[in-house]
């Protein structure tokens, strides 16, 4: 890799150009052990028998599976609390006019868009999203391209995704479409 012998070199130096990390060092640790040029030993010769040298590929594949295996673990928890938002948001708005845009099979339950019912229409949808805002601190998304002023864009996002979140929604929109 490079010609250059005997050259002592900081242990960060070593793990940029050749990617090796010892597990368990500080940068500069055991820098004397280190020859820029030469592969680091495969085990530290401190004593230490129990380092062993990864390459930054491998920890990378390991930290990604410890992810994994955590998203894994509180994952389905995180999927049934959003499907049980979205389900709860249309039961609770159906009975003001609004239907599902999209077939329940073919839902996100992140975001549900809604087709506006004519209570909304008559009102202008754009007002009555600036009044959601306004008044109540909710932000709508509006429908976009051919679905512009036909739909909403409801997002139950990760802390939104709770039912109090969908009942505050609900509230904020009797009150709006009474008015």
């Amino acid at each position: 890799m490079f010609a250059v012998d005997h050259a002592f070199v900081d242990a960060r130096l070593v793990a940029e150009f050749q990617g090796a990390v010892h597990i368990g060092e500080q940068p500069g640790e055991h820098a004397s052990r280190l020859r820029l040029g030469r592969h680091p030993p495969a085990r530290a010769r401190n004593g230490d028998r129990g380092r062993q040298q990864r390459t930054h590929q491998e920890a990378e594949r390991q930290r990604h599976a410890r992810c994994g295996e955590r998203l894994a673990a509180t994952g389905s928890a995180c999927t049934a609390r959003h499907r049980e938002a979205a389900a709860a948001l249309i039961d609770s708005v159906e009975p003001l006019g609004f239907k599902p845009l999209v077939a329940e099979a073919h839902r996100l339950p992140m975001l549900t868009s809604l087709v506006l019912p004519e209570s909304v229409l008559a009102q202008g949808e754009a007002s009555v999203r600036g009044r959601l805002l306004e008044r109540h601190g909710i932000e709508v998304g509006a429908g976009l391209g051919a679905l512009a002023g036909k739909i909403w864009r409801v997002g139950l996002m990760g802390e939104n995704a709770r039912l109090n979140h969908v009942e505050r929604l609900t509230t904020a929109l009797r009150e709006e479409l009474r008015a």
